[in-house]
Order: structure tokens, then sequence, then C-alpha cells
């Protein structure tokens, strides 16, 4: 009969006061679609449950599921659907209609698609995809000039799914592993809403899949939308081939994403690339599926000879990974980056390290959780040059391995200035204000700080905690500091023992030196003095001021009002040498509890006043030091210790 398929149903019908059942017919009109195969089971006159598990087909179009009225736009039937049927009589016909969502090729406009709705977006993927009597195109200009809806209502508040994923349109990524995409997608200010992809076994997805050569994404958003997948799934670009260049500027996704290695924005990074990221921002839910590996913020991870430059930027969305033991090797989240380099340990060790690497003006806000490595911006660095300048966290880090404010680990040269953590951090292995681990690095750090409270706690004796203010461990690397400091409290947790950790740096190093930098919040400049009071004061440190007290409290190097009532603030303005130029401190006496980076100078300071005070006369064998004027700890005073650096001077008053 024409295009029209009859299959005959038998049903029983329970009634609530007879014994007897109804038989009835049920149509399925294919509405142009061809090879119909189905399940049915019985009905009752009030809830029918559909079978039919294998959708038909129809060139150009998708298929959704079956409904009652032909061409329905919200209301259809999936798979093992329970809907309610109309009243029926013994012998009656029910038709359900094949519901298809059409995929149209958008029309060009000066050598550009417009984009105008969903049907016009998924045709956008056809093209580049090569699907159905899709012919295939590469290089690619497209243009949203609408708002663009897929699904509606796709997560709750709490960026979890809210709809019935089995009546979810699923996503289509443009470009796959075998038709890449290249080319333009420019927003015009415009959104994407309601993507859905559920596939755990399968990777690359993201707006656009596999990219190629060169891709821009202009002045788009992507909201209330979920993907879950494998690896490399992300926002806007799941992954691309070597020697691609990928520039995302004023974009911005919220969705939730989850996959084993996955990023807000971009997802893997293959080497020989450059990925630039402006004026762009991620919110939402980033988390593993089952196996995790890498996540970051904003990209997941780049591989080496790339170069990558994030400005003005930042991640508000909540990245975690399950906190189990059992899930801590090579596990990294980084707020804005997974990881730099060393990709999938494809490479030798000499291979290994990006290009460059510039953060700018960008910033991580949300808590970050990993059952591994976590840093606030970046998880580990393998670079030949990176630039951090005018970047931050303010996000609570826990990991259960390593823990850094900024970076976790960093192999290679790096400038950082005008940055700071000011996010509680806490870790079961090494935890730092500013950088947890460096590793055959040139460190060049100024006008840096760390606000928030560290804390190292003991893993159950599997490793020994160790915890400070700015730096971690080094390792074969040289380190300047200059003009930093670090307020945050340092502590590590030996089970219900808790000590006071680094204020500044965790080990002595001959590689390390700080200048006119100060530390408060941990007692310690560096944890040798644990054990050391009086041992010589290392030249790493010069013009640097702490509050340390000896083992019997007999000995103050400076108290606590010395840093509130300008003292030495004035005495970090003041310094010059070396390149290092003080006259970046600043502190309202009154105002300011310690001094800042603000370049003001000191208000309110009365220098009459003395503030490194004379010592009191010691106990007999008490345990003291020498300090000089400025604060500087003197070696004890024997000709076999060289002290002829510093000048015993009295008090200024």
């Amino acid at each position: 009969m024409m295009n029209k398929v009859w299959i005959l149903l038998f049903a029983l019908v329970a009634m609530v006061n007879a014994a007897d059942s109804l038989s009835f017919v049920i149509h399925a009109d294919q509405n142009g679609g061809t090879g119909l195969k189905y399940e049915y089971k019985n009905c009752t006159a009030t809830k029918c449950i559909l079978f039919w598990q294998d959708s038909i087909k129809r060139e150009g179009y998708i298929f959704q599921g079956w409904t009652l009225q032909k061409d329905a736009l919200d209301t259809f039937y999936v798979a093992g659907s329970r809907i309610e049927l109309p009243s029926v009589a013994d012998g009656d016909t029910i038709t359900f209609y094949a519901k298809w969502f059409e995929v149209k090729k958008p029309k060009k406009v000066n050598g550009c698609y417009q984009i105008a709705n969903a049907n016009e977006l998924y045709g956008l993927a056809y093209t580049v995809n090569g699907q159905d009597s899709f012919e295939e195109e590469s290089n690619i200009c497209a243009e949203l000039i609408a708002d663009i809806v897929v699904n509606k209502n796709v997560l709750d508040s709490k960026d979890s799914l809210a709809a019935d994923a089995k009546r979810l349109l699923q996503w289509l990524p443009i470009g796959n592993s075998y038709h890449h995409f290249s080319g333009r997608i420019n927003g015009k200010g415009h959104t994407i809403s309601g993507l859905y992809f559920d596939n755990s076994q399968q990777g690359v997805i993201a707006l656009v899949g596999y990219a190629k050569d060169s891709v821009i994404i202009d002045s788009l958003g992507i909201v209330d939308s979920y993907f879950v997948g494998e690896n490399s799934i992300a926002g806007f670009v799941g992954g691309t081939s070597t020697h691609t260049k990928v520039a995302i500027n004023n974009s911005y996704v919220h969705m939730t994403i989850k996959g084993n290695m996955a990023g807000g924005l971009v997802g893997m990074v293959r080497d020989s690339s450059s990925v630039s990221v402006s004026r762009s921002h991620y919110s939402g839910l980033l988390t593993h599926y089952n196996k995790v590996y890498e996540l970051g913020g904003l990209i997941e991870c780049v591989g080496p000879k790339s170069v990558i430059q994030i400005k003005d930027s930042y991640n508000e969305g909540y990245v975690y990974t399950s906190y189990h033991e059992s899930l801590s090797d090579s596990v990294i989240v980084g707020g804005l980056i997974g990881s730099v380099g060393e990709l999938s340990g494809i490479f030798t060790p000499n291979e290994k390290y990006i290009d460059t690497l510039i953060i700018e003006n960008s910033c991580n806000k949300a808590p970050l959780e990993s059952s591994g490595e976590v840093g606030g911006l970046v998880g580990r660095i393998f670079s030949k040059y990176s630039v951090i300048k005018n970047s931050y966290n303010t996000g609570e880090l826990n990991g259960l391995t390593s823990v850094g404010g900024l970076v976790e680990y960093m192999s290679g040269t790096m400038v950082m200035s005008n940055s700071y953590n000011s996010g509680a951090l806490r870790g079961g292995k090494k935890v730092a204000g500013l950088i947890a681990r460096i590793e055959d690095s040139d460190l060049n750090i100024s006008t840096s700080y760390n606000t928030g409270n560290v804390v190292a706690f003991d893993r159950g004796g599997y490793v020994s905690p160790d915890a400070s203010g700015l730096i971690g461990i080094l390792s074969e690397s040289k380190v300047k500091v200059a003009n930093s400091y670090n307020q945050g409290s340092v502590q590590e947790e030996y089970g219900e023992r808790t000590l006071k950790g680094a204020g500044l740096i965790k080990t002595q190093n001959v590689g390390a030196s700080f200048k006119n930098s100060y530390t408060v919040g941990s007692a310690l400049a560096y944890d040798a003095l644990l054990t050391c009071q009086n041992c010589e004061f290392p030249d790493m440190f010069e013009n640097v001021f702490y509050e340390t007290l000896t083992a019997d409290d007999s000995v103050v190097a400076h108290a606590p009002e010395d840093f509130t009532n300008g003292t030495i603030a004035y005495l970090l303005n003041s310094f010059r040498g070396d390149g290092v130029n003080g006259q970046v401190w600043g502190q309202k006496v009154g105002t300011d509890p310690y001094p800042v980076l603000n370049g003001a100078g000191v208000e309110g300071y009365n220098p009459g006043k003395t503030a490194i005070r004379a010592m009191k006369g010691p106990a007999k064998k008490a345990k003291f030091g020498i300090y000089d004027v400025k604060g500087r700890f003197i070696p004890n005073m024997n000709p076999r210790h060289r002290f002829q650096k510093f000048l015993l001077l009295p008090p200024q008053r």
C-alpha cells in the first residue's frame, strides 16, 4: 500500500473489572524512510512499550523516534518508551510516524556559509565530513546569523544532565579522523546550545572534532551542553593533527565535559602546532569518565615543538578527578592547561619541550581537585621558554600528590612576574605557593607572591610531606627570586603532629637566590634553619626578611610589628642592587598589615622609632644569633667563618 507498512500488534488490555482482552492494529508509517526493523511486546489500553531497536534510514536525515502526530516538533517516543495511547476499542488502528531531523546544507553569502538553525549546523558537519549525499569541502568559512538550539534544557543548575538522554539529538562533530576541519567559524556574538554526546568508547569530541592546517573560532559561545567520551573531549576543538594553527578569540564555553583526557576549550594539540586563546573562558564542570590522565580548564595538553599563547582568558569551571589512591599515577590537572610538552611519552627527552609558552593576564578562579598532581595555571611544563605574567590562581587546590599554586612541575626556562596565588593549597607530597617542583630549569621570578595557606600532609609514610610558601624542591636548576613574598601559613602534617614548613623555599640550594623579599606566616625562610638556627646564613638570601625564633624563643629576627609599622617596607623599597629595584614596594601604615607590591612607597612610616631592636644579652649557654641593621643573619663570630660581607652597626635612631 503505497510506501506504507502495516504491522499487526496484538495486545492484552487489562481491564479493571473484566478479564477480557482487546486486540488492535498499530500502523508504523516510515514517513519517507526505509529499512524498518522492530521488536514488539504486548500493550495495555493505557500504556504501551515500544521496542523498535534499530532505526530506519533516510538520506540526509537523522531518525529520532516515533510520534503520534506527523512531523511533530517536540513530542516523540524512542525504543523502550512508555507512551500514553489514545482510547482504543477492539479492532482500532493507531498510527505512529517516524520522526526525522532534517540535515540542511546552509547557503553561502560572499563565500561564507550562513548558519541560522540546528539543521544547518548539522549540514555544516555533513559537508565537512562528506556524509550521505553532501559533497565534502575543506577550508570552510561559516558564520552564525542566529542563536542555535539543538536540544533544550540539557543541564540543570548543578551542570548535571537534566533531560531524557534517549530523546536528545546526538551531536556529530565537524571534522573526523578521515575528514579534518580547517577554516573559520565566526559566531558573531551568538550561542550554540544543547549539544549532546555520550559514548565513552569514542574520542575527539567537540564542536570541531579533528582540526588541521588552520582553525579560527571567533565570538562564539557554547552553552547548556554535555559531552562524554574517552579522550580529547573539549568544547571547541577536540584534537589537532601536527603543524596545526588554532586561534580562539572572544569566545566561551559553559557545559559539562567528561573524558579521560579533556579540556574546556581545546583537547589534545599535536606536536609542532600553535594555539592562541584570547579573551576567552570556560565554565561548568570538567571531570573524567573512568580512568583519567590529563584535564585542563582551557587546554587539555600540548605536544612538543609547539607555541602556546593564552592572554586575557580564564577558567572558572570546577575541574576534578576522583580522590583515590589507585588513580594517583600520571594524573595531571591544570587550571588553564593540563600539560605542556612530553606528549604521551612518544618523544625522546631532548624532543619533549615545546618552543614557547606565554600566559598573560589570565587566571584560574575555580576549585581544582586531583587524585594526582595539580597546578593552578599549568600542571606540567616542558618548555624551552615560558612566560607567566600578570596571572594568578584564586581557586582552592587539592591533590593526592604534588600541588603548585601556579605550576606543579616545570623543566626549561621561565620568567614569572606580577603573578600570585591566593587559593588554599593542600597536597600529599610537595606543595608550594608558586611552583612545587623544578628540575633542569632556569627560573626568574619577580614581583610575585603567595597569600594562600599551604598544607602538605603525610600519606601514611608513603611520601614525606614538603611545604613551602613560594618554591618547592629544586633539582639541577638555577632560580632567582626578587621583590616577592609569602604571607600564607605553611604547614606539614604528620598525622596528629603539625610542623611549620618553609616560608620561601623548601631546601637550601646553591642554585637559588632570593633578594629583597620577605615571608610571614611561616617561621622559616628555608627548612635548613629548623635544625640549624646558628648555621652560617647562606649566600642565597640578600635583604630577605622573616619572622623566626630559636628553639627557646630567645631571639627574634624581625618582630611582627616590624612588618606592620613600615620598617620592613622601607628597607625593601630602599634596596638597589644587581638589577633589583625596590621601588616596586609600598605600604600604608595602619591600613596595610604587610608590605605590598604597589610601588607607592611607605606612607606613615616613622624612622625615628627603632624597629630592628638590639638583642638582650642571652642567658648563659643560651642559643643566640646576631643580625645586622637590615635584619640579615651574621654568622657565628669565628675566624673560620665568612662574615666580612656584613657590617654590624648599632640600631639607627
